[in-house]
């Protein structure tokens, strides 16, 4: 819920959800964090807004961030498998929904409003929002604003590891991620939404209008030595070593029509025990990306190439879920399999390949990765089990979670980029007015890798939060909000990203909220 985002500081929205069970996060620094769910990621899991699908760049590479705020919403729902074709077509992995109050569907009772600030150590940055909400004349109206100021992100020395060709550079400076922070990890934004709304017996109606203004770095933006293989934001004339050939512009008609289906069945076993089962087949239409990319694609440090006749995904996936819950006991279970056809990917090319074609074009110096297509099984599991109880004036609820993921192509090897087994202990004391949060998620290293990758450590994560509010009156509240991410200044590495050796996730960081509302 909107509460709960708040406790945890400003972050990416992959970022925000990524200990949810199922869920990831593909960063690209602390600015861009896309969602991936079981295992599918590049577009296959598709973010919303209020149910309708968010149209921003982020569809066409991961190192774009998604236009989204998440600061004044009141929840965030979370649909994994089958069940994610009610609301977005392609969805292969799920749908993230970001629900707010921009257009109300019920009529506000009385005004509210609310101003909030917000610091940070990890990158001396700081955040300020404001909201306000009212029924005017029979009209729902909200408006919002938040402005954030973030540097460069602090992480632990020596979390950077660097290439090869970098460690032979006799006369290569000290580099300034080594000094303690992430170079071009900034990140700025403003966002500001007006919506306005009518509720009747027979529904309602509404307009709203969101403005977003972000500046934010991308670490290692490609290779930088520009000696060696050319200066990467491009002297025009310096270019491509094909300068001397003739190019002819190529046009493609492409014709897709999709079929997807889904069926779900739920029923209660017993007063305390339900199942779900899920079944679908869904198609997804290559990307333009996926299709049509040919050059250098320098957030990734690559020369990407697209194939035109790449073939639709057919995802077979079958989804079994248990819900308990009892006497303050509580358990979750669910159990995936899905069948890909033609599972669309990024591959390297081998040095080998490499050195076939070196005298005719070395790409700008890039890895060049081709996208191919393969059949591919994944399958896994999420387990959550937990109690609550009394303990004081208070409560407690503890609990355990792990999710696992196995992908591998029917041809043998694994997927690329697929993140690794992980455990999360949590524990969380409510108490009247205050509320304390621990969360320990300890992640496996990655060895089940693909062709090129190397193996990824694993890390440990310790969080924690906790929230004191003092209470003014029947409408006036201070909420005061301390939070620590990564305590134990842990080197860590998403898997999923690219570049995960050169943009670690960040270091320790302790951070401060207050926010004070009106109701």
């Amino acid at each position: 819920n909107g509460e709960e985002l708040g406790d945890t500081g400003t972050q990416s929205l992959g970022e925000s959800i990524d200990d949810l069970l199922g869920v990831s996060s593909v960063d690209y620094g602390a600015a861009v964090g896309q969602p991936a769910i079981r295992g599918l990621l590049d577009g296959r899991v598709k973010i919303l807004r209020n149910g309708l699908s968010v149209a921003d760049v982020a569809g066409m590479g991961a190192d774009h961030l998604n236009e989204v705020d998440l600061f004044n919403i009141r929840q965030i729902e979370i649909i994994r498998g089958p069940s994610s074709l009610l609301y977005a077509k392609g969805a292969l992995g799920g749908v993230v929904n970001i629900i707010d109050n921009t257009i109300s569907q019920k009529n506000f009772e009385e005004q509210a409003g609310g101003l909030g600030v917000e610091f940070q150590t990890v990158n001396e940055g700081d955040s300020k929002n404001f909201f306000y909400e009212n029924n005017v004349g029979g009209l729902n109206l909200t408006f919002s604003f938040k402005d954030s100021q973030f540097g460069n992100y602090d992480i632990p020395n020596g979390a950077i590891i660097h290439s090869e060709e970098e460690h032979e550079d006799e006369d290569h400076d000290e580099h300034e991620e080594d000094m303690g922070f992430l170079a071009n990890s900034d990140f700025g934004s403003t966002t500001s939404r007006f919506g306005v709304s009518r509720v009747g017996d027979w529904g309602y109606f509404g307009i709203s209008l969101e403005d977003q203004e972000t500046v934010y770095g991308i670490p290692f933006h490609g290779d930088d030595h520009g000696d060696e293989h050319g200066d990467e934001h491009g002297d025009e004339d310096h270019g491509d070593e094909h300068h001397d050939e003739e190019h002819e512009m190529e046009y493609y008609s492409r014709s897709d029509n999709n079929t997807s289906l889904s069926m779900s069945l739920s029923n209660e076993i017993t007063d305390s025990l339900s199942f779900t089962l899920g079944i679908s087949n869904v198609e997804r239409t290559p990307s333009s990306i996926e299709l049509f990319m040919n050059g250098a694609h320098m957030a990734t440090g690559r020369y990407e190439v697209g194939d035109v006749n790449l073939k639709s995904e057919t995802s077979r996936n079958i989804d079994l879920s248990f819900v308990y819950e009892q006497d303050g006991y509580f358990g979750n279970l669910s159990f995936f399999r899905n069948d890909v056809d033609n599972y669309i990917y990024l591959q390297d090319e081998t040095e080998e390949e490499h050195e076939e074609h070196e005298d005719e074009h070395d790409h700008g110096g890039l890895i060049r990765a081709d996208y191919l297509q393969g059949d591919a099984l994944l399958e896994g599991y999420e387990l959550e089990i937990g109690r609550s109880f009394a303990l004081g004036s208070g409560e407690l609820e503890l609990s355990f979670a792990r999710d696992a993921l196995k992908a591998e192509f029917a041809s043998g090897g694994y997927l690329p980029r697929i993140t690794p087994p992980r455990n999360i202990f949590a524990a969380r004391y409510t108490q009247d007015t205050l509320d304390l949060k621990m969360s320990f998620k300890d992640v496996e290293s990655q060895k089940d890798t693909g062709v090129g990758e190397m193996v990824t450590d694993g890390y440990q994560m310790l969080n924690l939060n906790m929230t004191k509010s003092f209470v003014f009156s029947d409408t006036e509240r201070l909420s005061v909000t301390v939070f620590a991410k990564n305590l134990l200044d842990e080197i860590a590495r998403n898997h999923a990203s690219f570049v995960k050796d050169e943009v670690p996730l960040p270091g320790r960081n302790i951070g401060l909220r207050v926010n004070f509302q009106y109701n």
